[in-house]
């Protein structure tokens, strides 16, 4: 495990004169929101889904700073998960 919850709301919440943690906390989230979209499209030799449901629901014009935000809001709301891995709580589970 490389971050926790914790570890990320940290960056997340850089100050004003921390930009390089606030740029961290942005490039993380979205490296997780990637990799998960990509995984849900990928297929075996059959046609078959990996993913059988889908793990997020992201609007098409989201932008990354609106995406920050939500991870963001959910860390300071449920601090009882910040201890899990924060690839695991760093992307939308509103489906």
């Amino acid at each position: 495990m490389f971050h926790s919850g914790n570890d990320l709301l940290r960056q997340c919440q850089g100050t004003e004169y921390e930009k390089n943690k606030k740029n961290y906390c942005l490039a993380y989230i979205i490296g997780v929101v990637d990799l998960v979209g990509a995984l849900e499209g990928t297929v075996d030799k059959n046609g078959k889904r990996y993913w059988k449901y889908a793990a997020m629901c992201m609007p098409s014009q989201a932008e990354g700073g609106q995406v920050r935000d939500v991870v963001v809001k959910y860390l300071v709301g449920h601090p009882e998960k910040r201890d899990f891995r924060a690839a695991q709580i760093s992307h939308c589970r509103a489906c």
